[in-house]
């Protein structure tokens, strides 16, 4: 093949590729977006479960550095973000963190949340996830609901990790990744 007949064939292939998102193999993906996220936060709710788990009691407010939040903190920390990004769907503001960090506490509350979030999610419209202003604070007032959902998945993955790193610390297997 001399290099004309490739350099068809290669335009003629960007061609077509070109228009995959008009035909999209039959998939909407801003329809899509809310059944492609709820089942990963359901995992990652799990996950997160695990994760907590996986921490004895004794060590449940273990901090490698002052500096650091211990790692019961971390996950309720995570979780009162997930509410503070998921909330004002609702008109709401977001689930105050246990006072006291224990086990059992930062369990019920990370269920609780994660919970609340999953029903808002689940009511929030397509015309919502492309909406600015739902939180109305200077810098949160020019992130879609969209961007909202995906800080709380991405927030809520920064934190699971340390935590994580916190049990390899302290010599603990943490679950297997999952997605």
């Amino acid at each position: 093949m001399n290099r004309k007949e490739s350099l068809t064939k290669i335009a003629a292939g960007a061609g077509l590729l070109t228009t995959l998102p008009i035909v999209g193999w039959g998939r909407s993906h801003t329809t899509d977006f809310k059944s492609d996220f709820l089942p990963r936060w359901e995992t990652s709710k799990g996950y997160t479960l695990k994760v907590l788990d996986k921490m004895p009691e004794e060590h449940f407010n273990y901090a490698p550095t002052p500096e650091q939040m211990g790692f019961g903190r971390q996950l309720t920390h995570m979780a009162f973000w997930n509410s503070f990004y998921i909330a004002p769907f609702e008109g709401k503001q977001a689930m105050p963190e246990p006072k006291e960090i224990t086990k059992a506490a930062a369990r019920a509350y990370i269920e609780e949340n994660f919970d609340y979030c999953t029903s808002v999610i689940e009511k929030i419209s397509l015309s919502e996830l492309d909406r600015k202003g739902i939180i109305d604070e200077n810098y949160w007032r020019e992130h879609t609901g969209r961007d909202l959902l995906l800080r709380a998945f991405a927030h809520t993955s920064h934190h699971r990790a340390e935590a994580i790193i916190y049990l390899r610390l302290k010599g603990i297997e943490p679950p297997f990744f999952e997605f």
